[in-house]
């Protein structure tokens, strides 16, 4: 196996993570890892303590972010890559979208009590580190107040897509999102399409400014793999990849197991103009 050179998708503990930014860079570099991007849900909170935390010989840091995004009832999550953490409306949009998840929280909140789950919504908040309230939050405090045994059954039976407390997200489109990453300096990339399943998208969406699409991530099988590299090849998309890191150490770390080459990551940098 080739070694990674670069991890494009980890997630901290400001959204649903479970490491801090500074520790996140020292596990990367522990990994071996040149280069990492900081990718957290519809925020660039941890931008800053990460840069903060580098010393010499730390990994480069990407400034990024994972968009939530929807087309229909299908969720699309679009990654952004170098995008600028002080761009105005990059901000507000994000400002905005933590707003909704707040609303979303409520709704689902809800729907719970019909279950006689009585949630608190301070109390989910109070399990964020910024504010950004999204399901995993919720399913932790179904957890903590006795109401499931685990956060899989709280998703299997109430709040995973299609069962009765699930709301759907509805805070951009992805073509909204990609030219929002582009305003803000930045690089777009479709994250995990074996995830989503969001390949008839892509056309569309390759001939309105997106560049990249996620090919290596820890649930994509090797054929999987093998289609959507012929796929980003045939519409001009970089191929890129990441281990989709949230901390979660069952079995060996994945961090250094998923990611690019450095002659991968050369091509996304220069497609970046970086």
């Amino acid at each position: 196996m080739s070694e990674i050179f670069a991890d494009l998708h980890l997630h901290s503990d400001f959204s649903d993570g479970l490491v801090p930014p500074p520790e996140l860079l020292i596990r990367a570099g522990y990994a071996g890892l040149s280069v990492v991007a900081l990718t957290d849900h519809d925020t660039l909170d941890g931008i800053e303590p990460m840069i903060a935390a580098s010393r010499k010989g730390a990994p480069e840091i990407v400034p990024g972010l994972e968009l939530s995004c929807t087309e229909g009832d299908d969720e699309v999550h679009v990654l952004g890559y170098w995008v600028d953490p002080d761009h105005r409306r990059l901000r507000s949009e994000l400002a905005r979208m933590r707003e909704k998840r707040i609303l979303r929280a409520e709704t689902i909140i809800d729907r719970l009590r019909t279950y006689q789950i009585d949630l608190d919504l301070e109390d989910v908040m109070g399990l964020t580190r910024n504010g950004l309230v999204g399901r995993p939050h919720i399913a932790e405090a179904m957890v903590r107040g006795g109401w499931a045994p685990d956060t899989e059954s709280v998703y299997r039976k109430y709040i995973g897509d299609g069962k009765p407390a699930a709301v759907p997200k509805r805070f951009l489109t992805p073509l909204e999102g990609i030219d929002l990453i582009r305003e803000a300096g930045g690089i777009a990339s479709v994250a995990h399409p074996g995830v989503h399943r969001v390949e008839e998208l892509l056309p569309e969406l390759a001939g309105e400014g997106l560049a990249a699409l996620e090919v290596w991530h820890p649930k994509h099988s090797h054929r999987e793999v093998e289609r959507f590299t012929a796929t980003a090849e045939r519409l001009g998309l970089v191929p890129t990849g990441g281990s989709d890191y949230h901390g979660f150490e069952f079995g060996a770390s994945i961090l250094g197991h998923y990611g690019l080459t450095r002659e991968r990551f050369d091509r996304l940098r220069l497609a970046a103009g970086r």
